[in-house]
């Protein structure tokens, strides 16, 4: 540096490591599938990725999964999940030795419930006096809403269907004469 005829160089090398998180993208919020399909993005310069399931209702790890390829990846029915909530997280690996990883996926949280169990009107089984009966249904998700089909055997037509009930019963609006009727719940 005292010399005018000189040059000082300095340089310095750093590493860059890039951990894009992969993003979950289904199943939906709630499914009546047991054994649901989990799809993600992968990050580019994904060699695999690894699946962690958890049960948030029992406070449980389901299961992991590893090496899964192509964004994809369907239950077994040895991984039939029960009624409940879940979470899944998504990682990403570069490398085999798994030194070269992605950040995880943000949780994904869903529910897998059963379909509305029918209850009928609370006499008889599924008889009763009352002309407009109390038709009632057992529902298994949180927050989930019904539409109901109330239909005549005896006129062969459909005589209400409403949608949007959030409640797991249903009054018809107006007496309903003597007669055999079909009654089904959709979640």
């Amino acid at each position: 540096a005292t010399s005018s005829t000189g040059t000082v160089t300095s340089s310095t090398t750093g590493n860059v490591t890039i951990t894009t998180p992969p993003e979950v993208l289904t199943p939906a919020v709630a499914v009546y599938d047991r054994t649901p399909t989990i799809t993600w993005v992968e990050p580019a310069g994904t060699l695999f990725s690894e699946i962690e399931v958890f049960n948030v209702t029992t406070n449980r790890l389901e299961f992991i999964q590893s090496p899964v390829t192509g964004g994809s990846y369907t239950l077994s029915p040895a991984q039939n999940l029960s009624d409940g909530e879940y979470r899944v997280v998504v990682r990403s690996f570069a490398d085999s030795q798994r030194q070269i990883a992605s950040d995880d996926s943000n949780f994904h949280v869903f529910q897998v419930g059963s379909p509305p169990v029918l209850l009928g009107p609370a006499d008889a089984p599924f008889r009763t006096e009352d002309v407009r009966p109390q038709l009632t249904w057992r529902g298994s998700l949180k927050g989930e809403s019904y539409q109901i089909w109330l239909s005549s055997r005896s006129t062969h037509t459909a005589l209400y269907m409403p949608d949007g009930i959030m409640s797991e019963g249903y009054r018809p609006p107006a007496d309903l004469p003597i007669g055999l009727y079909t009654y089904w719940v959709r979640a």
